[in-house]
Order: structure tokens, then sequence, then C-alpha cells
């Protein structure tokens, strides 16, 4: 206790001397009228400069090849199945005129991989049932895919 009363003082006499007249303390005094600051709006950064076409700079991978623009799928091979060869060319159109370049690459690319299946089935004499089986499969499957894209005549 006798600790305190000898730090108390002590304690008063530097925040005393902290505080002194010739601080800001921020508040307004009596005789000075209060001065707000008034901020001043700052300019807008001015526009980029424009750039034509053949000012933009030209960044080339030596080993990338361009993608296709518009690449559309080809026909495709007839099996020999009418029920495979109609759907196979209803979707191939579809795909070509519904779909942009991504949608068309991936599944353009289905299909032609259940060409794939349907062809190899077909040239190691495959059963024929089962390659009729796997057209109706594939054209179920494809249905329902391309009716997003509004394709419904199948």
């Amino acid at each position: 206790m006798r600790v305190c009363r000898l730090l108390l003082p002590l304690l008063a006499a530097v925040v005393v001397a902290a505080c002194s007249r010739e601080q800001p303390s921020g508040l307004p005094s009596a005789g000075t009228p209060a001065v707000t600051p008034t901020a001043t709006p700052a300019a807008p950064p001015p526009p980029p400069p424009a750039t034509t076409v053949s000012e933009a700079p030209v960044v080339a991978d030596a080993g990338a090849v361009p993608p296709p623009l518009d690449e559309q799928l080809p026909p495709f091979e007839a099996t020999g199945y009418t029920a495979c060869d109609d759907y196979l060319e209803k979707a191939r159109q579809c795909i070509n005129t519904r779909m942009g370049p991504d949608d068309r690459l991936a599944i353009g690319g289905q299909l032609k991989e259940s060409v794939r299946l349907i062809t190899a089935s077909i040239k190691d004499g495959g059963n024929e049932s089962r390659i009729e089986q796997s057209c109706k499969r594939v054209r179920a499957l494809g249905v329902k895919t391309l009716a997003k894209y509004g394709c419904t005549d199948f």
C-alpha cells in the first residue's frame, strides 16, 4: 500500500507533464472558432491510353497449336444398321448446328467414341442383336443429352 501512495503522485506528475498546453488536444478552444477540414474531391484517374490492334504486344507460345475456329463433325461411316445410322446422322447435325465449339468438342467426342465402339463390335463379327441393343442404348443416352440443346427429332 505504501508503494502505491508513492507511485500515485509520480504517475500524476508524468501525465501532467505529457499534456502541455502547446500540444493540440483535438477539442476546439473557447476563443478560436472550430475549423472543419474540407476534403477536396480526388480527381478521377486518367483513362488508359488507347491502343490499336497493331500496337498490342503479341505473345506466342512456340509449341502451341492454335485451336480450330469452328470445326464441324464430319459425317460418320455407315454402320449398316438403320437405327444406328439414322441416330448418328441426326445427332451429328444437332451437334454441328446447335452447339458452341466447347460443347461440340466434348459431346462430339462422346459421339465419336460411341461410333468407334459400335464399328469395332461390327468388325469383330459381334452378335447382331447385341449391336442393335448397343445402338438403342447409345440413342437413349444421347437423346437426353441432346434434348438440352433443343434437338428432339430422334
